[in-house]
């Protein structure tokens, strides 16, 4: 899979970055959960930014700009973790993940979502509402999309998975039907677009073989070492540069935190656009994308905490 696919698909699961709902706590017990909950949650906040930092900076760039705004901005969805119905995250999980996350090596998105910081499937039964995969027993919440966003409530349905409920040896891929399990496919082994390589790997020519280093030719982005951020430019594996917001980009000279790569008048020259403050429209005319870890819900950049589910 493409590192940046694969980047925004794995921050959504690992970097506390699903969209949740906000309902609230009604008893005690409830309120102490929801309480430890969120310290947990944002007691790992740092530990998953300082690996960015360390081991994918590139992918940290071009989605936060820095660690201090990777923890301001993955905290805010600490509130909304706290009072998720049927999430599968705990306060104990939080802390077996902040200790295996400290201790990882640089395995790229990989190390953040392996072991305890596996994304499990939640308790809600399917045909529950939902926002999130994790919240479904199923591992899979489908939520309606249009060209003014994602709906903001989904329902929990079958054809889903989640890294942490497949079996041992296998992985979960993602399409526009559902997710899967799929096994993992050694070095030396047949492979295809359904089909997911072991990390290190890459689908070359039909076999899974060891990722082109950086200098290396390539065809696609897939053919690159994700591991070392590494990226297809003019047929040669080499890692993307980041500009600022306002300066030219293309598809190997990416935008920094967050910013989009479009087409600017009067000159149409591709330039990096800054992302859409928290609450602006979005979707549809508007154009653009949100600010991390804000998305465009229903025509407007919502933060977690502010979404419901009946």
């Amino acid at each position: 899979m493409g590192g940046t696919r694969l980047f925004f698909r794995t921050i959504c699961a690992v970097l506390a970055l699903p969209i949740v709902a906000g309902q609230s706590c009604s008893s005690s017990s409830d309120g102490g959960r929801s309480e430890a909950i969120f310290t947990a949650c944002t007691n790992s906040v740092p530990a998953q930014c300082d690996y960015l930092a360390t081991c994918l900076p590139i992918f940290l760039g071009t989605l936060f700009g820095d660690v201090d705004t990777c923890v301001s901005r993955t905290r805010l969805l600490c509130e909304a973790y706290a009072t998720w119905p049927g999430v599968s995250w705990t306060a104990e999980k939080f802390g077996r993940c902040t200790e295996h996350i400290q201790q990882a090596a640089c395995m790229g998105i990989e190390g953040l979502g392996g072991g305890p910081c596996a994304n499990l499937p939640g308790s809600l039964p399917s045909g529950a509402g939902c926002v999130d995969h994790s919240q479904c027993v199923t591992g899979f919440c489908n939520r309606p999309i249009s060209p003014n966003g994602t709906s903001a409530c989904g329902t929990c349905q079958e054809m889903g998975c989640l890294g942490g409920g497949c079996k041992a040896g296998e992985g979960c891929i993602a399409s526009v039907q559902g997710t899967r399990c799929v096994e993992i496919q050694a070095e030396g082994t047949a492979c295809g677009a359904a089909s997911l390589c072991a990390t290190g790997l890459s689908c070359l020519g039909g076999i899974c073989a060891k990722s082109r280093g950086e200098g290396e030719a390539c065809m696609n982005a897939e053919d690159c070492d994700r591991v070392k951020e590494l990226t297809c430019v003019d047929n040669i594996c080499r890692k993307p540069s980041i500009v600022d917001i306002g300066a030219s980009c293309t598809s190997s000279v990416r935008c920094v935190r967050a910013g989009m790569c479009r087409n600017v008048s009067p000159s149409n020259s591709l330039t990096c656009v800054a992302p859409l403050p928290d609450g602006s429209p979005c979707g549809g005319d508007q154009g653009g994308i949100c600010d991390p870890p804000a998305l465009c819900i229903s025509g407007a950049c919502m933060l977690p905490a502010q979404l419901t589910c009946p």
